[in-house]
């Protein structure tokens, strides 16, 4: 085989062998691509995660401002009812005075009754 024949075969090879090189390499590269951009969903669905994580925290925490309020309203309905409570009871022992009251007087009129009637009556004067 002359030379010339030869070198041209051993280039021919040479140059399959580069190619083949360079089909592996872009290969590779597409590979790594696709691993870039499945780690860009990655980090996506990580953030994703995380403000879903977030609006859960603030759900929580307004959740927790409700009971919070919903509690001081019912201390002061409690309140409230206390010292309605209260009113009401002031109120009946007002009645109650008010009744004894009435009842002395009752005695103090019984009492001057019969004193009337057990009393002697005074002699009327007669004029002269």
């Amino acid at each position: 085989m002359p030379k010339r024949v030869f070198n041209a075969r051993v280039g021919y090879a040479s140059a399959q062998v580069d190619f083949v090189c360079a089909q592996a390499g872009y290969l590779s590269a597409q590979g790594n691509f696709v691993c870039a951009q499945a780690g860009y969903l990655s980090a996506q669905v990580d953030f994703v995660c995380a403000q879903v994580g977030f609006l859960s925290a603030q759900g929580n925490f307004v959740c927790a401002q409700a009971g919070f309020l919903s509690a001081q309203v019912n201390f002061i309905c409690a309140q409230t009812v206390t010292l309605s409570a209260q009113v009401v009871a002031s109120s009946a022992q007002g009645e109650i005075l008010s009744a004894q009251a009435g009842n002395i007087n009752a005695q103090v009129d019984l009492v001057c009754a019969q004193a009337d009637r057990y009393l002697p009556k005074p002699n009327p004067i007669r004029p002269r």
